[in-house]
């Protein structure tokens, strides 16, 4: 056996393997748990200051919701904070 015989067949072995991975995901995939996973991922990343407060369980002051919020929803955000929300920390 040559070394590319020996690559053929690694490779072969390779394209079986992820052939084989790629059903077993998408069996899971179409699942109705995995649709109902799928939702509460694309609520939580959409929404972090619920996150914080659901799932963390923070207790959030508004304005460290709103700050969450907006550091999950803009490309760049910058905070100018006075006297008391300086003080308190966004988490």
């Amino acid at each position: 056996m040559n070394l590319s015989d020996q690559k053929f067949f690694r490779q072969l072995a390779v394209k079986q393997d992820l052939q084989v991975a790629t059903v077993r995901q998408n069996d899971w995939a179409k699942t109705e748990k995995a649709q109902k996973v799928k939702k509460w991922i694309t609520y939580y990343r959409r929404n972090w200051e619920q996150y914080a407060e659901d799932v963390l369980q923070i207790q959030l002051y508004p304005v460290q919701k709103y700050k969450i919020h907006m550091l999950g929803e803009a490309h760049f955000y910058f905070d100018v904070s006075t006297r008391g929300t300086a003080r308190k920390n966004i988490l």
